[in-house]
């Protein structure tokens, strides 16, 4: 009969010699992704940038904020920690990994990761980070607040001053402009230096 002839066809495919899983039981699950060092760091931190970048967003429209409490700035400040938080520890080298195992896209970045750490971390964060109608970051926003913490980070800001130092060097165009020049630094910063009391990153 056609009947039996099905069922025997599909009785023969298969591997030779492979067994045949019982009905009703399910598939075997895929071995666990073993997390990549600094993963969970990473997830962490992505997780603590949303939450507070989401209670700024949500604070009250139209009142007055300070500077240093907006939500940009808010970022700004969290980038830079994590950088200097882990830049002279032995997970700062897993940092690249874990944002490139991270993306969507596979393209390479056009900014290495040690000419400017900011913008990958920025870059990082820019698909988690969203919060609509409210808040997200930009590729623009990557390339100027980058810029940004990379010029203050050649001063050795600390980050309770981050935002200060930024309005005081100029406007965002300014402070960009100036951080394209490697050479250039704050009249403050270099007399620092020639009096000997800070060191020339």
């Amino acid at each position: 009969m056609v009947t039996e002839k099905v069922r025997s066809n599909r009785a023969g495919r298969g591997r030779p010699g492979a067994r045949r899983r019982p009905v009703g039981m399910p598939k075997p699950r895929a071995p666990r992704r073993r997390h990549s060092p600094f993963e969970e760091e990473w997830e962490a931190f992505k997780d603590e940038v949303l939450s507070n970048i989401r209670a700024s967003a949500n604070s009250v429209r139209g009142a007055k904020i300070a500077p240093f409490h907006r939500t940009d700035s808010i970022l700004k400040r969290m980038v830079y920690r994590f950088v200097i938080k882990y830049r002279y520890t032995n997970s700062y080298k897993y940092i690249e990994k874990a944002i490139s195992d991270d993306r969507d896209s596979g393209r390479a970045l056009r900014i290495s990761f040690e000419e400017n750490p900011f913008h990958w971390i920025l870059f990082g964060l820019k698909d988690h980070v969203r919060i609509l109608g409210k808040f997200e970051i930009s590729k623009t926003d990557i390339t100027r607040f980058s810029a940004q913490l990379l010029y203050a980070d050649r001063h050795r800001i600390g980050e309770e001053l981050l935002i200060g130092f930024l309005l005081q060097s100029g406007t965002l165009t300014e402070v960009c402009r100036k951080a394209k020049d490697p050479d250039c630094r704050e009249d403050w910063y270099i007399a620092k230096i020639k009096a000997g009391e800070g060191s020339q990153p």
